[in-house]
C-alpha cells in the first residue's frame, strides 16, 4: 500500500501578525500582474471543475514613505474537467494584488521587520485580497467561457503552508 501524503498543518500565526492587525487600515488594493492561458477550447465545457490552486504572499515597510507596509498576494488557478484525473488542464489564470496598509503608531512601526510584514500579508494580506482575486478569476474564466465559483477564502483549509512558505521565501530573499 502506497503512503498517502498527510495534510499539512497549518503554523500557528505569530504573535506579531495579531499587534499589526490592531493597528493597521487598508488604504488601497490594486492589480499589480495579470495572466491568462486557455490551453483547450472545449466544444461543451463540463458542468463541474477541478481547481488546482496555488497562492503565494510577500511584504515589506514601504520604502517611500513611513507609516505604510505592502504585501503583495498572489492566486493561480488550473482549471481541469472534474472527474476526469487524466484529463490536460483547460485554463490557467494568475493575479498578484498590491494591498497598502497605514500604520499610524509610529513608534510600533518603527519596530517592524520586513518578516513581520511578510507573516502579516500570509495570515491577513491574501484574506484581504480575496475578493479581488476570487473577482478577477471568475470574470477572466468567464470570459473564457469556463464557468469557475472560487471557494470562499479559507486559509487553515486551502493553504495551510502559506505562512511557512512566505517566511521560507522572506529568508532566500534576504540572503541574496
Amino acid at each position: 500500500m502506497a503512503d498517502q501524503p498527510q495534510p499539512s498543518t497549518p503554523t500557528k500565526k505569530p504573535a506579531i501578525v495579531g499587534e499589526i492587525q490592531k493597528r493597521v487600515n487598508i488604504v488601497g488594493v490594486r492589480l499589480f500582474h495579470a495572466r491568462s492561458e486557455l490551453f483547450v477550447a472545449l466544444a461543451a465545457p463540463p458542468p463541474e471543475w477541478a481547481l488546482d490552486m496555488t497562492a503565494k504572499t510577500g511584504g515589506r515597510k514601504s520604502p517611500a514613505r513611513g507609516g505604510y507596509i505592502q504585501v503583495v498576494a498572489g492566486l493561480e488557478v488550473v482549471a481541469r474537467p472534474k472527474n476526469q484525473p487524466k484529463a490536460p488542464p483547460v485554463a490557467r489564470i494568475e493575479c498578484e494584488f498590491v494591498l497598502d496598509y497605514a500604520i499610524e503608531d509610529k513608534g510600533f512601526y518603527e519596530t517592524l521587520r520586513d518578516e513581520d510584514v511578510v507573516a502579516f500579508g500570509a495570515v491577513n494580506g491574501m484574506y484581504n485580497a480575496w475578493p479581488y482575486a476570487r473577482a478577477h478569476v471568475q470574470a477572466t474564466a468567464a470570459g473564457m467561457m469556463i464557468p469557475l465559483v472560487l471557494p470562499t477564502y479559507r486559509r487553515d483549509l486551502m493553504f495551510p503552508d502559506l505562512l511557512e512558505k512566505a517566511m521560507e521565501a522572506a529568508k532566500q530573499n534576504k540572503a541574496k
